[in-house]
């Protein structure tokens, strides 16, 4: 083998050396923030289906994906609560439905106030993020008031309080 050839390949060695380094940096990143929520599951997929946070090479840069993930995922579950709310819902369930709404909304601007806060203050990012949860535990109150229920928003409150926990815990990362 000739040295320009030896060159070449040593050169590509390190590069995947590195690189493959770098990968497992953020898979450690991304196990140390889902071993610390509810469903390290569900956060583990979430964040790996994310190229914003499997690129994240610090707590800062994660946060930010992993809030962009639950963001979406909070107006998703507006969007099904909300369509719930307007299309044949049973009156007795009205009132709930309406306060789910408000709440979802609530969940939503405590989560997108949390990712504008991430740079200048974490740990009102990290307050933030942990109290959009209270949207989702006060929905579930007010179907359980109606005695009726509906299991798939019961569900959804479910999934949301997860992602929560997926926010909470990557503010919680954030250096101080």
């Amino acid at each position: 083998m000739n040295a320009p050839t030896f060159l070449i390949l040593a050169i590509f060695l390190c590069l995947f050396l590195l690189s493959s380094n770098q990968i497992n940096a953020e898979s450690d990143l991304i196990k140390q923030v889902c071993n610390q929520t509810s469903n390290p599951s569900l956060c583990t997929t979430t964040l790996v289906s994310n190229p914003k946070a499997v690129s994240a090479t610090n707590f800062v840069t994660l946060c930010k994906a992993a809030l962009g993930s639950v963001i979406i995922n909070a107006i998703d579950l507006l969007s099904y609560v909300d369509n719930a709310s307007f299309n044949d819902p049973k009156p007795e369930l009205k009132e709930a439905l309406e306060t789910c709404v408000k709440q979802y909304n609530y969940a939503k601007g405590s989560l997108e106030s949390s990712y504008m806060e991430i740079d200048l203050d974490p740990l009102t990012a990290n307050y933030d993020a942990k109290v959009a949860g209270d949207g989702y535990t006060y929905c579930e109150e007010a179907l359980a008031r109606t005695k009726v229920g509906d299991p798939k928003i019961s569900a959804k409150n479910k999934v949301g309080l997860d992602f929560v926990s997926i926010a909470d815990s990557a503010t919680s990362k954030l250096p101080n």
